[in-house]
């Protein structure tokens, strides 16, 4: 019987926050699993916004880079799996991280997974962000992206890319999901996701029977401001879904 080589995760999982990129996770995590032993570096899960939040991110960032580097000094890992984040922190932590397995692991290969449509929006927005997301590109072995079309041209000399679908499934509609005539949304609250444009839509409706909710982690101050001001009986805000129960149980009465 063959040897299974070592592999190690880094990321978030559903056991802290439900999403795209934790469920996506979870699933290609178990697919590895069949060829690798996998272990798991968990990503905990967003602060509350406060004066001691991004604190907080940094000492949780130097404790998940300990923990990487205690792992690569007692493991030899074949591979490194991650996601990327594209927020600057977070790139410059998903950076971080990249240089520590490759510092330990020099002959280690680094799979990125990049699940973001909007990679191509952030990596252009500036200088910063372009320098960082090409040194990222630079250090992985292959990148995972789900179209083609997210694919920058320039970037394809430094790493290779391969293209997969969206692995989360959505579960059969049942005879309890009635058909209501409701919009909904759940993503976290960045203005780029297209929130702000679904909710000034909503006001252009005539008709009451139609409701939007939405679901998702407030990201950024300012679209939240300006998303407070549309909460109504028609647009109902809500915050971020904390169970996968949870979330197939509002995507089943949305029908």
């Amino acid at each position: 019987m063959e040897e299974k080589e070592y592999l190690l995760f880094f990321g978030e999982l559903p056991s802290g926050n439900i999403h795209g990129i934790s469920i996506s996770n979870s699933i290609n995590l178990s697919i590895l699993s069949e060829k690798f032993i996998i272990h798991v570096v968990e990503e905990k899960g967003e602060f509350k916004r406060n004066l001691f939040s991004h604190f907080l991110k940094i000492i949780m960032l130097m404790a998940n880079g300990l923990s990487i580097m205690i792992k690569c000094i007692k493991v030899r890992y074949s591979y490194f799996y991650l996601s990327m984040s594209l927020s600057l922190l977070g790139a410059i932590k998903t950076l971080v991280m990249m240089t520590i397995f490759k510092l330990l692991k020099h002959r280690g290969k680094i799979v990125l997974h990049i699940h973001r449509g909007d990679f191509n929006y952030t990596f252009s927005k500036n200088t910063v962000n372009r320098l960082i997301a090409r040194q990222i590109i630079k250090l992985s072995d292959k990148n995972i992206m789900l179209s083609e079309r997210f694919i920058i041209p320039e970037l394809k000399k430094h790493s290779e890319f391969v293209i997969i679908p969206n692995t989360i499934i959505v579960p059969a509609t049942t005879k309890d999901c009635l058909r209501k005539r409701n919009l909904l949304f759940i993503s976290n609250y960045l203005r780029e996701k297209g929130i702000i444009d679904l909710l000034e839509v909503m006001e252009t409706f005539n008709e009451n029977k139609i409701v939007l909710e939405t679901y998702g982690q407030f990201a950024e101050k300012e679209t939240t401001s300006i998303m407070l001001a549309f909460k109504s009986s028609r647009c109902r805000i809500n915050g971020m879904l904390t169970s996968e129960v949870e979330k197939f149980t509002i995507l089943c009465s949305s029908r």
